[in-house]
């Protein structure tokens, strides 16, 4: 979860150094508890995070993929579905399972302090 710690301090920069009033996330209502929530115009201290695609499910991202043969990375086809950085990559997850199946619950809780502090 180091890389989640970088990450919010270089988007806070770069929101403050460009003063960037809206930041488009591709997150939704379905990958995990802490997201369940999370509105489609997230009002934040100096930006507002715009959510457009908060009600996809997982299926219709990949219905959407395929529809318009949009690029992905390739360990998708290997059965992964939760992919992060390389300390963080969840080993394949059959499809019965939620998409964030392979996460530990704590890891969840750190997802969940880690979004109040700013990560996507």
């Amino acid at each position: 979860m180091l890389l989640g710690k970088y990450k919010i301090e270089m988007i806070k920069r770069i929101v403050e150094s460009y003063k960037i009033e809206g930041l488009f996330v591709a997150i939704r209502w379905d990958e995990c508890e802490a997201r369940a929530g999370e509105k489609y115009f997230s009002e934040r201290e100096n930006h507002v995070r715009i959510h457009p695609i908060l009600h996809f499910t997982e299926k219709d991202i990949w219905d959407y993929i395929r529809k318009h043969n949009v690029p992905y990375c390739k360990l998708y086809d290997k059965g992964y579905r939760s992919i992060g950085d390389d300390k963080d990559l969840v080993k394949p997850i059959p499809p019965h399972l939620p998409e964030r199946a392979g996460r530990e619950i704590a890891k969840e809780k750190i997802m969940e302090r880690l979004r109040l502090l700013g990560y996507f």
